[in-house]
């Protein structure tokens, strides 16, 4: 089935949360293997040596994710992994019955090993988040077409005079990018300015959709790896020219924001509209690179004397690595304020922020102006 994350390796059972998933782990997953081959044996002479490799490392991504769910109590989150998955595999030519299959070897490995009494409930919620998504994942073809399903972008308008804010800018963004390139985006943000619009509400009301938008078409093998990356790269391009006009320095007695992305995260386009947001609110901003272990940004934290942490996760995937930094914050600087947003924490809905430790939550740039001005002035009192 491949690599699926590029140049990384999966957890191995013995480094899971779940005390279920350590004791049976490794077990299942090699029975998993061994029944895809007997299932399919056409893998062995397509794939080779290597693709039994690949299988065995992608049945330890499916515990690593299952984890995950189990651990934080959102069974969502396995769903969304297999669907991302089903829809990348689909790509390749590998159909949703594998993916199904393999969930349901899983199972059934784990429904036939023995289990202490003490990890009976634990079972129970694996194999029914296992056995729910094979079940999903071999419903009628139109189901999950119809999830993937994104409405084409046709162009509405030429970008020309003064476009007036709260126009439907969302397409006419993502078309200016597809027909006209860089020129296209910095005009129709720049009408967008000149016709009295805030760059926050351009942030939350074209920059915003049309970046998930565009994630979601990616996924679905609708654009190419490179089309998405030109994308993202040119709205960042109208971040650092724009989000300049949504704020002035911060005074020397600014208390100090520390905004980054949870470990292991790259996704940092809604992190520096979020660092405009905040700065906004006249916060002095610092955004560490992005490579910084928990504890490197906890260290940062510390020697800045920062009074509020501020982080993105956009991939579910990542929210294990947000919930251990937040608590390694938390045990290092009580008193630090801590918020976190993006996708994956959207995706998740009501009282997200809050089960990973967090004391609050934003769904776009325009709140989070909002809260901060909140914040401060609580700080003052």
């Amino acid at each position: 089935m491949g690599d699926l994350i590029g140049g990384e390796s999966p957890l191995p059972p013995s480094r899971l949360r779940s005390r279920l998933l350590r004791r049976l782990g490794r077990v299942a997953a090699a029975y998993c293997v061994t029944k895809c081959y007997e299932t399919w044996p056409e893998l062995g002479p397509r794939y080779g040596l290597r693709g039994r490799q690949h299988l065995t490392r992608d049945a330890a991504w499916h515990l690593e994710h299952l984890d995950e769910a189990v651990d934080l109590g959102e069974p969502r989150l396995f769903d969304d992994y297999a669907d991302w998955l089903t829809a990348l595999l689909q790509a390749r030519g590998i159909g949703p019955e594998q993916v199904a299959g393999a969930f349901g070897f899983l199972a059934d490995a784990f429904e036939a090993a023995e289990c202490p009494p003490k990890l009976e409930a634990e079972r129970a919620v694996v194999v029914a988040i296992l056995r729910d998504n094979q079940l999903r994942l071999t419903a009628p073809a139109a189901t999950l077409r119809r999830k993937l399903a994104i409405p084409s972008m046709k162009p509405k308008v030429k970008v020309s005079g003064t476009i007036k804010p709260g126009s439907d800018l969302q397409r006419d963004y993502f078309d200016c990018l597809r027909d006209q390139g860089r020129k296209g985006a910095f005009a129709l943000a720049e009408s967008y300015v000149a016709g009295g619009g805030a760059i926050l509400d351009f942030y939350v009301d074209v920059l915003e959709p049309v970046l998930e938008n565009t994630g979601s078409l990616w996924e679905g093998a609708q654009i190419s790896s490179t089309q998405e990356h030109e994308i993202s790269e040119v709205t960042s391009e109208v971040i650092h020219r724009y989000g300049p006009t949504a704020w002035i320095d911060a005074p020397p007695s600014a208390p100090v924001a520390v905004v980054c992305c949870v470990p292991r995260e790259r996704h940092r386009l809604g992190l520096m509209m979020v660092a405009d947001a905040l700065r906004a609110g006249e916060l002095d901003v610092l955004i560490p690179d992005e490579s910084l272990t928990a504890q490197e940004i906890v260290d940062l934290v510390n020697r800045v004397d920062a009074r509020m942490l501020c982080l993105s996760c956009t991939l579910a995937l990542h929210l294990s690595d947000a919930s251990e930094l937040i608590a390694l914050a938390r045990r290092s600087r009580p008193s630090l304020a801590i918020a976190i947003g993006g996708r994956a924490l959207r995706d998740l809905g009501p009282g997200a922020a809050e089960r990973l430790g967090a004391d609050w939550t934003a769904d776009n740039a325009r709140e989070v102006r909002r809260s901060v001005s909140l914040w401060s002035q609580s700080l003052k009192t």
